[in-house]
C-alpha cells in the first residue's frame, strides 16, 4: 500500500508539473517578464505625452461607515477606457497605449480590470513614475473565464498603466478599468516601511518571527500556512490560512481560514490571493521584504459561522517547486492541547509565531462578537498566549499542537498592550466544525475525510520540492554583448508559454517537466528590414564576397545571409540595395531579425544563451526601440 501511494505521489507530481507548463505558468506566477517602454532610456519622454487622470481619495461618509471593519482598503469608482489615454506607434508593428494617474495624497491604489482579454504577444505594465515598483508584464496568459483581472498595490507620485500589442493600425483596448481599491488604514501606511502591499514591518513589534527558536518544532507547518488577500466588493483585507491534508492524501488544494473574514460583506473569490513562504529567513526582521509564492482564486467550499470555519479551495494545484506542507490534524471532542502554536500573518506582516504553555481551554460560555454575530458555548478554544499576540490578518491562522496538528483556526480576542503582555484568543475547534451545520457546505467531513474513514487524528503531507521540475533560465544579448529587453520568448512542445526578458535581458520558465521534450524560441516582430542597412552594409557583404576580407564574426555573415539561402552571395547584395532604395519592403528570407542559435531544444546541458541580430545590419549599427 506505501509502496502504491509512493507511485501515485510520484505521478500527481508529474501531473501537476505538466499542468502548471500548459496553462502557461499562471498556477505558479501571475507575471511574465519585460520591462516598461516608459522606463527604458529612450522612450522616456513617452509617458509624459499620455493623459493624466486624478483619483481622489475614499469620501469621509465611505470612511465612516467601515471603520470598524478590518478592511485596509476600500473601493473607488473610476472609469478608464481607450480615450482615457494615449496611443502612440512605436514601428510599423506595434502600438503603445499609456495612460498617467495620480492618487490623492499618493496612496496605494489597486486596480480592477473589466473585458480583460489581452491578445497574443501584447504585453501590460502598471508601474510608478520613480520606476521603484514594476507590475507585470501582464499578457495573455492571464486571462481569465470571468474577463476580470486584480492588480497589486502600488503607490507613487504617478502611476503609469502602459499597454503594448503588435498592430499595423491603431488597435482598440482591451481592458477598461471601472473600479479601483485605495488604501485607507493609517497603521498600514504608518508602520509598513518597504512595500503596503505585502505589510511587511506592519505589526508589532513583540511578535516572533516564524523563524525564531519557539517554532523550532514547526517545521513543516511553517511550510502550510499562507497569508491571504481576501478581495471584497466593500474591500479589501488580509487573514490566514492553512493548506491542510485529506485522508485520500491527493494534495487537493484545501485552505482553512475564519469565516468572519468575509462575514457580511460579498467576497469575490476569483481574485483572492495566497502567498506561502512569506517569512523572514532568520529570527530577525530583514531589512527588505522576502519574496514569497502567490496563487490566485479560490472557490468556497463550507463555513460554519457558530465555529468561524471557512474552508476553500485554490483553482490551482500547488507547483512542486513551492515546497509546502499539507498540514494534519486532530479533531478528538476533549483534547485541548499544551502547549499550543499560532502561526498568522498579523496586519499581512511575514509569518509569525505565538505560544501558550499553560491555560488552553474550551470555552464554555457563549461568546459575543463586534460584528454582532454569537458563538455558541463549547465552539472554542480559549488561552491568554504567553508569547506573542495577534492582529488583525491573524484571523484564520492555525492553532497547532505539539504533533503539528491542526485543532482550530484565530476567531479574535483582545490585545491590551503594545509589547503583547495581555492577551486572549480564542480559536474556532476543529472537532466542532468538523460536523458543523449537518451538511457538506457547513462542516468539514467531507473535505478532509472523503474516505468517510472516521479518524479522529491524522498527520500532514509533506510535498517536498520535486526533483522532476526545474527552472529553464536563459539570456538574450546582442553581438557587442548588450542585453535586449521585451524580446518574447515562446515556449512550444510538451506544454506551452511564452515570456519576456527583463531589463537584464534575462528570461524564466518555471517548474519545467525535467522529462518534458519542448522547443524554447525567441521572438522580436519588426516589419522595417530597411532599419539599420546603409550602403556601409552593401560594402562589408560585397568586400567578403569578393574575398577581400573575411566576416567579423559568424554573426556578421548570419546577418548578411538576408535570401535566407544559407549562403552569401550577389542575390543578397541585390536585395538588400532594393531594401535600402524602398524598391521593396522585406528580404528574400522574409525576416528582420534573428537569434543564434534560432532555437534550442530542451533538454539541454547548454547555456540558454541567445544573440540576436538584425538581418542585412553588418556593421551593428542598427537603433533599438
Amino acid at each position: 500500500m506505501i509502496h502504491l501511494a509512493a507511485k501515485y505521489i510520484f505521478f500527481l507530481l508529474l501531473v501537476i508539473a505538466a499542468l502548471c507548463l500548459s496553462i502557461s505558468e499562471l498556477c505558479g506566477q501571475e507575471s511574465f517578464g519585460g520591462h516598461p517602454i516608459g522606463l527604458l532610456n529612450n522612450h522616456k519622454d513617452f509617458k509624459k505625452q499620455a493623459q493624466l487622470i486624478h483619483i481622489p481619495d475614499i469620501s469621509a461618509a465611505q470612511r465612516k461607515e467601515y471603520a470598524s471593519s478590518s478592511l485596509f482598503a476600500l473601493p473607488q469608482n473610476i472609469h478608464i477606457q481607450a480615450q482615457s489615454g494615449t496611443w502612440q506607434q512605436l514601428n510599423h508593428t506595434q502600438w503603445l497605449w499609456q495612460v498617467n494617474i495620480t492618487v490623492e495624497n499618493q496612496k496605494q491604489i489597486s486596480f480592477v480590470f473589466n473585458n480583460f482579454a489581452l491578445p497574443e504577444h501584447s504585453r501590460l505594465f502598471i508601474y510608478n513614475s520613480e520606476g521603484s515598483h514594476i507590475l507585470g508584464a501582464y499578457t495573455s496568459q492571464n486571462n481569465q473565464a470571468h474577463q476580470g483581472f486584480l492588480s497589486d498595490m502600488i503607490g507613487g507620485s504617478e502611476i503609469i498603466i502602459e499597454y503594448v500589442v503588435e498592430a499595423t493600425t491603431q488597435p482598440s483596448l482591451p481592458f477598461e478599468i471601472q473600479k479601483a481599491y485605495i488604501m485607507t488604514n493609517p497603521l498600514l501606511a504608518t508602520h509598513a516601511v518597504m512595500e503596503i502591499d505585502t505589510g511587511f514591518l506592519a505589526s508589532r513589534p513583540c511578535h516572533p518571527n516564524a523563524n525564531c527558536p519557539e517554532a523550532d518544532s514547526l517545521p513543516n507547518q511553517k511550510k502550510s500556512v499562507c497569508r491571504i488577500l481576501m478581495v471584497l466588493e466593500e474591500g479589501l483585507v488580509y487573514c490566514s490560512g492553512t493548506l491542510m491534508n485529506n485522508t485520500l492524501e491527493d494534495q487537493r488544494p484545501l485552505v482553512l481560514s475564519a469565516l468572519h473574514c468575509q462575514d457580511n460583506f460579498t467576497p469575490m473569490h476569483q481574485f483572492w490571493r495566497f502567498d506561502f513562504d512569506f517569512m523572514s529567513p532568520t529570527c530577525e526582521n530583514p531589512s527588505t521584504a522576502p519574496g514569497f509564492n502567490r496563487l490566485i482564486g479560490c472557490r468556497q467550499l463550507a463555513g460554519f459561522r457558530d465555529g468561524d470555519m471557512l474552508l476553500l479551495e485554490l483553482l490551482f494545484n500547488v507547483p512542486a517547486s513551492y515546497d509546502v506542507y499539507y498540514a494534519g490534524w486532530d479533531l478528538r471532542e476533549d483534547y485541548v492541547p499544551q502547549p499550543a502554536y499560532h502561526l498568522h500573518h498579523p496586519l499581512g506582516d511575514m509569518m509569525k509565531i505565538s505560544l501558550d504553555t499553560n491555560d488552553l481551554r474550551i470555552h464554555p460560555q457563549q461568546v459575543r462578537w463586534d460584528n454582532e454575530t454569537v458563538t455558541p458555548p463549547d465552539h472554542h478554544l480559549r488561552c491568554v498566549l504567553d508569547v506573542g499576540a495577534h492582529e488583525i490578518g491573524s484571523s484564520g491562522g492555525p492553532l497547532i499542537d505539539a504533533m503539528g496538528r491542526v485543532v482550530g483556526q484565530l476567531h479574535g480576542g483582545g490585545v491590551d498592550s503594545l509589547d503583547c503582555s495581555i492577551n486572549r484568543a480564542f480559536f474556532g475547534r476543529i472537532a466542532v466544525a468538523w460536523e458543523g451545520g449537518g451538511t457538506a457546505d457547513s462542516r468539514l467531513k467531507d473535505w478532509l475525510d472523503p474516505l468517510l474513514s472516521g479518524i479522529k487524528q491524522f498527520d500532514g503531507l509533506e510535498q517536498g520540492e520535486s526533483d522532476f521540475v526545474y527552472d529553464v533560465i536563459g539570456t538574450i544579448e546582442l553581438q557587442d554583448g548588450s542585453v535586449l529587453a521585451n524580446v518574447e520568448v515562446v515556449l512550444t512542445g510538451e506544454g506551452s508559454g511564452s515570456t519576456f526578458t527583463d531589463a537584464l535581458g534575462e528570461f524564466t520558465f518555471r517548474d519545467v517537466p525535467l522529462l518534458a521534450a519542448f522547443t524554447v524560441t525567441p521572438r522580436l516582430e519588426d516589419a522595417d528590414a530597411a532599419s539599420g542597412v546603409t550602403s556601409a552594409d552593401v560594402v562589408l557583404s560585397q568586400r567578403a564576397i569578393i574575398g577581400f576580407r573575411e566576416f567579423g564574426s559568424p554573426i556578421e555573415e548570419l546577418a548578411a545571409d538576408v535570401s535566407g539561402d544559407g549562403n552569401v552571395s550577389a542575390t543578397d547584395l541585390v536585395q538588400m540595395i532594393n531594401v535600402i532604395l524602398g524598391l521593396t519592403s522585406e528580404f528574400g528570407s522574409q525576416k528582420v531579425w534573428q537569434f543564434s542559435p534560432e532555437s534550442m531544444t530542451f533538454p539541454t546541458q547548454e547555456n540558454v544563451l541567445f544573440t540576436a541580430y538584425k538581418m542585412g545590419d553588418l556593421n551593428f549599427s542598427v537603433e533599438l526601440n
